[in-house]
């Protein structure tokens, strides 16, 4: 049979936990102030109180009363739990009440004052012990709460009945609760270090980003940069100047003042693989607008030059090796280039110096590539004699740069013109 935790007062159904140390004692109600006694089942018994011997007509001796005997259990009526009131002495020893009686109209004997003063006694010292008790407990369950393995505050037991209730009201305080702090700050925590992650994150793009826009720009300054002393003077100038970009078809422009530079796009080594194929090993005779073996370039030339009529012809006739130009930028397209790139290819086939003819040999590389435009950059004109004279005008141009084996990596200008206006 279970034990239950609570049990209730036999005379006016005040409510009380069961605590083994008030078990087969006789205690006193403190808000009816009647004697009971609690059974190890859990019950409280009445204790009823000596009935007041009767008033002698003449002083006679009082025999003592015959000790009552406990009645049968009775079972306490069902009624609404009512909270205990509790005193507001802060002492635990004063956490129990006990008054005493006050003088009957026929005054107690001796022995029943000494026998209620002891029921008194032996409940105020009871109660003090239960609510020591009690203390004690709930305060262990609030450390270990507090401090338990995980470090976080964790729920803390109810107060006991016999503390005041009306004193944590007072001051502000109350039962704690879970308040969930220890998830909303490791959410905080996980918060903040994403937020810290994607600061990086933009903070190293931009760098990037600036990094490599500041190697275009670096371009563009190093291409209007004062030309040494041994190459400032007529002849020798504008050469030094176009010298600095892929090509020397270039407008030699000595200032480029505030220049937009235009994102970087490539041109991807597998989109030319197909097409540069088809034109490996051989050379391009601008006359003819044909691919043509370096041995047989004079003999082409002489060919255009006789007649430019039915050179396919007789090239074919003469089992010479030969390519159309058209039809090789028509492979060009059938790998998805915009004109814009097939400007850039057709422009790097075209480069003279030490990247003569590098890509149409292979393997190709990622040509990267940007646009570049202003307004008033200043220019070397030659109008004829042995001077240059400066003239004003809007310019736009390509930035162009390699990655592959054996290629350059600098941005340098693929073309740069002046913009009639």
């Amino acid at each position: 049979m279970t034990v239950p935790t609570t049990f209730l007062c036999p005379h006016c159904g005040a409510q009380y936990p069961v605590k083994p140390v008030l078990v087969g004692k006789v205690v006193r109600c403190t808000s009816c102030k009647n004697p009971f006694r609690l059974r190890p089942d859990g019950v409280a018994d009445k204790i009823e109180a000596a009935a007041p011997a009767p008033k002698p007509t003449t002083p006679v001796p009082v025999d003592p009363p015959p000790k009552p005997t406990a009645p049968a259990p009775v079972t306490p009526p069902p009624q609404a739990v009512r909270p205990m009131p509790l005193p507001a002495a802060a002492d635990p020893a004063a956490a129990t009440v006990t008054r005493r009686v006050p003088a009957a109209k026929v005054p107690l004997t001796q022995q029943q004052l000494d026998a209620r003063k002891a029921m008194a006694d032996s409940l105020s010292a009871v109660a003090g012990e239960a609510l020591k008790a009690t203390e004690s407990t709930s305060r262990s369950k609030e450390e270990s709460s507090r401090f338990g393995k995980s470090g976080m505050p964790g729920k803390i037991g109810q107060t006991s009945s016999f503390a005041n209730p009306g004193a944590d009201k007072k001051a502000g305080k109350g039962p704690a609760i879970l308040t969930n702090e220890g998830e909303r700050e490791a959410a905080n925590s996980r918060l903040w270090l994403i937020s810290f992650l994607l600061v990086v994150a933009v903070i190293a793009g931009v760098v990037f980003l600036a990094t490599r826009v500041g190697q275009r720009s670096a371009a563009v300054i190093a291409f209007i940069a004062e030309v040494p002393p041994a190459d400032n003077r007529f002849g020798k100038r504008m050469e030094a100047i176009q010298a600095r970009a892929w090509t020397p078809s270039v407008t030699s422009f000595v200032t480029l003042p505030s220049p937009v530079i235009g994102s970087e796009r490539a041109i991807a080594s597998t989109a030319l693989t197909e097409a540069l194929s088809s034109i490996a090993g051989l050379t391009y005779v601008p006359a003819a607008d044909r691919w043509i073996t370096a041995d047989k370039v004079d003999w082409l030339n002489k060919q255009v030059a006789d007649d430019a009529k039915g050179l396919p012809q007789r090239l074919e006739r003469a089992g010479v090796v030969s390519v159309d130009n058209k039809a090789f930028t028509q492979l060009l397209r059938n790998a998805n280039l915009s004109d814009d790139e097939l400007t850039i290819v057709n422009e790097v086939l075209m480069i003279s110096g030490p990247l003569a003819g590098k890509l149409a040999k292979g393997p190709a590389p990622t040509i990267r590539w940007c646009t570049v435009h202003g307004k008033e950059g200043t220019w070397l004109f030659n109008p004829g004699g042995d001077s240059y004279k400066p003239r004003l005008s809007d310019y736009q141009g390509l930035l162009v740069a390699f990655t592959g084996e054996g290629w350059p990596t600098e941005w340098r200008f693929l073309k740069l013109n002046a913009v009639k206006k």
